[in-house]
């Protein structure tokens, strides 16, 4: 469609990629980097950008959420974030995401406890839920969640009627589509999603703003 969101958009490069093919792509992203840090500013306006779209109340064709869930080390927040974007929906709207799975190159690494010395990042598993792991040590650790299908479908159930998923090499491919209105869900989601922290010890901020923004598209009370 002409009309889409790239939720989780890193640095933006997608989204560049896509308007330049005259697609109209809006990005939501709380942690734009400039270089390896944050820039809270320009991620600020980013998200209120991505506000004032939804504030529109604008059909969006489809929602893309691209190695994410990857990034996203808690299972609740990842719900989260699938009640959020099944609230960008409507019945014509379709989520697709994207997310690595535990039968590339470097989930079976790890099973095999093999760690290249040579290397400056090691990976390591973590025991709170199957398929994390730890890496980039050397530098600024990072938590990684490698999914199975099962595991993202599961996820996806709760905010959406229909989800199909399948792997496609090294990755996770799953459609949703017909969404799921969770009035108490979507409050707590929009609650946690916009008061995210900064380095600086701020928070976003942006909760309130987010509810009403969501409400007035869904024409309900948040």
């Amino acid at each position: 469609g002409t009309n889409v969101v790239d939720f989780g958009a890193g640095h933006l490069t997608d989204t560049m990629k896509l308007r330049d093919m005259g697609i109209n792509c809006t990005p939501f992203e709380p942690y734009f980097l400039q270089g390896t840090e944050i820039d809270k500013e320009a991620s600020l306006k980013i998200v209120n950008d991505f506000l004032d779209m939804v504030e529109t109340g604008r059909h969006i064709d489809t929602v893309f959420i691209s190695s994410v869930f990857n990034s996203v080390p808690f299972k609740e927040d990842r719900e989260k974030i699938a009640v959020i974007t099944s609230a960008l929906c409507d019945s014509k709207t379709k989520v697709i995401c994207w997310a690595m799975n535990r039968k590339g190159a470097n989930w079976q690494m790890i099973q095999k406890d093999h760690v290249n010395e040579k290397s400056s990042i090691k990976q390591f598993p973590l025991e709170y839920e199957s398929g994390t792991i730890v890496g980039n040590l050397s530098s600024k650790p990072k938590v990684q969640k490698f999914h199975t299908k099962e595991e993202l479908v599961e996820i996806f159930r709760k905010a959406f009627y229909f989800v199909n998923a399948k792997n496609v090499g090294s990755n996770v491919y799953l459609e949703a589509t017909n969404p799921i209105l969770d009035v108490d869900k979507l409050r707590e989601a929009l609650e946690f999603e916009f008061e995210l922290p900064y380095p600086d010890g701020s928070k976003m901020g942006l909760s309130k703003r987010a509810k009403e923004v969501f409400g007035k598209k869904l024409n309900i009370f948040l």
